[in-house]
C-alpha cells in the first residue's frame, strides 16, 4: 500500500477495481453517506448479522469522500449494479440513492485515489483490511445483507408493479358478492402472525410499521421477507427457499392458500367458508 500511495499521491488519476466475474465475483456495497452506513450496520447487528458484519469489515472497508465502500466476493452469479435503498428528494431527480451495489460490468474507485478523482478533492481512505483479505460470502449471506439494505428503501419495491403481485381469482361460494368472498374476509380479520407463525416463520423486528421475518428452517441470521410495506398489508418475500416465489407480493389469503392448500385458491376458499369466513 505504501508503493500505491507513492504512485498516486501527486496525480489527478485514481485507482479502480473492475467488479463482477472477471474479478472473482467481486461486489461492493456502496453507501452514499457515513450516516447510511452507520444505520445499516446497526440494523445488521440487531438482526443477527453481527458476526458476518465483523468478518466483512475486517476484510476490506474504506471511506469514500462522502460515504463508505464494503468489498466482498460471492460465488453466486453477480448481477449488474443495483439500487437497494432510495429516498425521495425535491427536484427533477426525485430520488436519492442511499445504498447500491457495484457488480457485473461495473467498477469502483478505491484507496488511495485522491486529488481530482472526486469533485470534492477528498481522498479515498482504506479503513480496514486490504485486497488480500477481501472475504468471500455465501449467496444466502449476500441476500441477508441486501435485505437489511432494502429495509431503508422509501421507494415502491418492484413487487408492487402491475403483474408482480399474486392476484387471487374470483373464489365465490354460491352467489355472494365479491366483498363477501372468504378470502376477502380472511384478509380483513386475521393478522400476519396468525398466517405465518404456525408455519415456523419468525418475526425479527418491526420498523415504522413494517415487520421483518425469517423463514422456517433458516440457520443463522438474515431477513427472508417483510410484511406491510409501504402500509400495503402484503407479504414480500426475498428468499428463494420457501413455498413463495421471491420478488412477488402476497395477500394474507394468497399466503394462506400456498401454505395450507398448495396454491389451490378454490380449496382454500371452501375451507375458509367452512370455518365461518362468510357473511
Amino acid at each position: 500500500m505504501r508503493e500505491l500511495a507513492r504512485w498516486f499521491r501527486h496525480t489527478r488519476q485514481g485507482l479502480a477495481f473492475v467488479t463482477g466475474v472477471i474479478s472473482g465475483g467481486l461486489e461492493v456495497l456502496d453507501f452514499d453517506t457515513r450516516e447510511s452506513y452507520q444505520a445499516w450496520s446497526k440494523r445488521a447487528r440487531e438482526t443477527g448479522l453481527a458476526t458476518l458484519h465483523t468478518r466483512l469489515t475486517e476484510g476490506y472497508l474504506e471511506a469514500t469522500p462522502q460515504g463508505i465502500h464494503l468489498l466482498y466476493r460471492c460465488p453466486a452469479l453477480i448481477e449488474s449494479n443495483q439500487k437497494l435503498a432510495r429516498v425521495p428528494v425535491e427536484g427533477p431527480q426525485r430520488w436519492k440513492t442511499l445504498i447500491e451495489t457495484r457488480g457485473e460490468g461495473g467498477l469502483v474507485i478505491v484507496a488511495p485515489s485522491c486529488g481530482g478523482v472526486h469533485p470534492s478533492g477528498k481522498p479515498y481512505v482504506l479503513l480496514r483490511g486490504g485486497v488480500g483479505t477481501i472475504k468471500t460470502i455465501t449467496p444466502t449471506e449476500r441476500q441477508a445483507l441486501f435485505a437489511v439494505a432494502r429495509s431503508f428503501d422509501a421507494s415502491s419495491p418492484p413487487s408492487f408493479r402491475p403483474g408482480l403481485m399474486v392476484q387471487e381469482p374470483n373464489t365465490h361460494t354460491g352467489n355472494r358478492i365479491a366483498s363477501a368472498r372468504p378470502g376477502d374476509l380472511y384478509n380483513q380479520r386475521v393478522c400476519w402472525e396468525a398466517v405465518l407463525v404456525p408455519h415456523g416463520w419468525k418475526r425479527l423486528f418491526t420498523h415504522e410499521g413494517e415487520d421483518y421475518w425469517q423463514r422456517p428452517g433458516k440457520e443463522g441470521a438474515g431477513i427472508s421477507a417483510t410484511t406491510n410495506y409501504p402500509e400495503s398489508d402484503l407479504l414480500y418475500v426475498f428468499s428463494t427457499s420457501t413455498v413463495f416465489e421471491a420478488g412477488r407480493a402476497y395477500s394474507k389469503f394468497a399466503a394462506y392458500t400456498f401454505l395450507e392448500h398448495g396454491g389451490d385458491f378454490s380449496a382454500a376458499a371452501r375451507a375458509l367458508a367452512a370455518q365461518g369466513y362468510t357473511q
